[in-house]
């Protein structure tokens, strides 16, 4: 006698290949941008010398159009063990 085999219909394996897929990006949620913490001292930076500083003290590189950022544009930025993607990045750009 025959064992009954278990196909699997197609539309059945895309859906079960995107349940996992989207169930390992939820377990990746708390990453690298979100656990970096860092420290700046300064009354009155330009945004260019900030995300330099920035770019220093993390992984991160910044990719921005000169056109839609004014880099010259004065901050005033003085935060210790701060989350940067929460926080800083919010202010700065």
């Amino acid at each position: 006698m025959k064992k009954p085999v278990c196909k699997l219909p197609l539309s059945l394996k895309i859906t079960i290949f995107v349940l996992f897929s989207f169930a390992s990006l939820l377990y990746a949620s708390n990453n690298y941008a979100q656990r970096t913490m860092l420290n700046i001292s300064s009354q009155t930076r330009t945004v260019s010398e900030v995300l330099t500083e920035i770019e220093k003290q993390t992984d991160f590189t910044f990719f921005y159009n000169n056109k839609q950022v004014d880099l010259k544009r004065k901050v005033g930025t003085v935060v210790k063990r701060i989350k940067l993607y929460n926080k800083l990045i919010a202010n700065v750009i």
